[in-house]
């Protein structure tokens, strides 16, 4: 983007471009966005709080990042590169409460990803729908990992379409580990992606238990496909940077902050 360019653009289209910087490149500081776009701060939080109004923007200590859509979704880097000590606390609180479950579910994504590092180490049966988190079961001593046949999606590895859906109807899980977009300000639970959206329903029908973790920026927003809702989990794990009172608003599940 040109000097002249970013001098002269009129506000609407700058937010447009700003939000097009945001899906295609990540999360970005104040900052960067006013060398970027060549204005002031107070212009880019401008823009940006205009912008998470629509509900396409998030905003957390000076940075800002895409809300993912029906047409968009974060990249996987970017999965990787945000929130990851909160990710890695959750993740942690997770696998303390698999109990003695045996057969347990863990559901594509960056976050799920994490959980089977701290699982306490006995014999157990993990069918997962990421290949990431695959590779990371095969290697833990005592563990049967699984994973289920399907279409790879490029942007998280995780396998959707009716081969991933019939090899979860077959089978029962003493526990899933299930992961979320977006959770509404009714407890409902959605993805960008309607084939993913019905890999977690259908994991959600297969198993016992269920717990449901997400970092603080997936609450208030709610994304093209519903796969569920909180009350269908016995619990919720966020962070600690989802403020007590949003957290006292999730409906159907206790919300734990760790």
């Amino acid at each position: 983007m040109g000097s002249i360019a970013r001098n002269q653009q009129v506000p609407a289209e700058r937010r447009t471009q700003m939000l097009k910087l945001l899906q295609h490149e990540g999360a970005k500081a104040v900052a960067d966005l006013v060398d970027r776009f060549g204005v002031s701060p107070q212009t880019v939080r401008r823009d940006l709080r205009l912008l998470e109004e629509r509900g396409q923007v998030s905003r957390s200590y000076g940075t800002a990042r895409a809300v993912e859509t029906g047409s968009f979704e974060r990249a996987w880097a970017d999965r990787q590169e945000s929130f990851v000590a909160e990710k890695t606390a959750i993740a942690k609180e997770a696998a303390a409460r698999a109990g003695q479950a045996q057969v347990l579910f863990i559901d594509e994504g960056f976050l799920p990803s994490l959980i089977p590092q701290f699982l306490q180490t006995r014999d157990l049966t993990i069918v997962t729908t990421s290949l990431d988190t695959a590779q990371k079961v095969a290697l833990l001593p005592g563990v049967t990992a699984i994973i289920a046949g399907g279409r790879v999606r490029s942007i998280t590895g995780g396998v959707v379409d009716h081969w991933a859906l019939q090899t979860i109807g077959q089978m029962t899980f003493d526990l899933a580990f299930i992961g979320t977009n977006g959770i509404s300000r009714r407890g409902n639970l959605s993805t960008p992606d309607p084939a993913v959206a019905s890999v977690k329903r259908a994991a959600l029908t297969a198993a016992k238990r269920a717990i449901l973790v997400a970092d603080h920026s997936k609450f208030g927003h709610s994304l093209f496909a519903t796969f569920g809702n909180t009350s269908d989990v016995e619990v919720v794990i966020t962070g600690r940077q989802l403020r007590p009172v949003d957290a006292g608003r999730v409906p159907g599940a206790p919300v734990v902050r760790v």
